[in-house]
């Protein structure tokens, strides 16, 4: 069961650096080494709620593969059904990723 700060948060503060690739079928946005570095590993993200085109996510993927050289994949497991953002307030208005899925 879910309460009402399940709903509520904050946006952080940046500007993802990955890419979006397709995966499986599946958008997918990777961060981390490219195809001329090795990893050190991957680690495989599965968003919560809101999706994976919030920015908070793409931003703690870029900071997970920066840390530990990894490659960071976070899928669109939930093919675009994602938690509505609340869009009265204000600190969630730019959450999404612009360009990707829509703040349905």
């Amino acid at each position: 069961m879910s309460c009402p700060d399940c709903f509520t948060g904050n946006v952080h503060e940046g500007t993802p650096v990955g890419r979006v690739e397709t995966i499986h079928g599946l958008p997918t946005y990777v961060a981390g080494t490219t195809s001329e570095t090795e990893p050190e590993g991957i680690i495989v993200i599965i968003s919560g709620a809101f999706g994976w085109d919030l920015l908070n996510s793409r931003i703690l993927a870029d900071a997970y593969a920066k840390r530990g050289n990894y490659t960071v994949y976070l899928p669109d497991f939930m093919d675009g059904n994602l938690m509505p953002l609340d869009p009265t307030n204000p600190a969630m208005a730019n959450a999404r990723h612009a360009g990707h899925l829509p703040s349905s």
